[in-house]
């Protein structure tokens, strides 16, 4: 399967239980190797079901492992919000650079160093 967007979670998900294995075609790697054995860029269906079952054949495909049915689901989800937490300080600290040196709540310069609005935020 070609995974676009996340419609193939669903469709991954119903095969894995119905005892299927499933397997991921990236469409990067179809693209190259559709390149390769064809020499053209020209895209059509029967074209796509050969690359893939070539795929398929070489073991080029990992195959799909479902977090909810493997058993961490929650470990992912904290790892997505790990990442967006970091990236909303990051942006946070390139919009008020001045946050980057007075991190620490107990600097005893923190609140001077803090922009205005964001003093706001903290009041004594």
């Amino acid at each position: 399967m070609e995974p676009t967007g996340d419609c193939h979670r669903t469709l991954a998900f119903r095969l894995l239980t119905e005892g299927f294995d499933v397997c991921l075609v990236s469409s990067v790697a179809g693209v190259r190797y559709r390149e390769a054995m064809f020499n053209s860029w020209d895209k059509n269906d029967p074209k796509d079901a050969r690359v893939i079952l070539a795929l398929l054949k070489q073991g080029m495909t990992p195959r799909y492992v479902d977090p909810l049915l493997a058993g961490h689901h929650g470990l992912q989800e904290l790892s997505k919000t790990h990442y967006q937490i970091s990236l909303a300080r990051t942006r946070l600290q390139r919009v008020h650079p001045r946050l980057l040196v007075c991190r620490h709540r107990g600097h005893p310069d923190a609140r001077e160093q803090l922009p205005g609005e964001v003093r706001a935020l903290h009041p004594e």
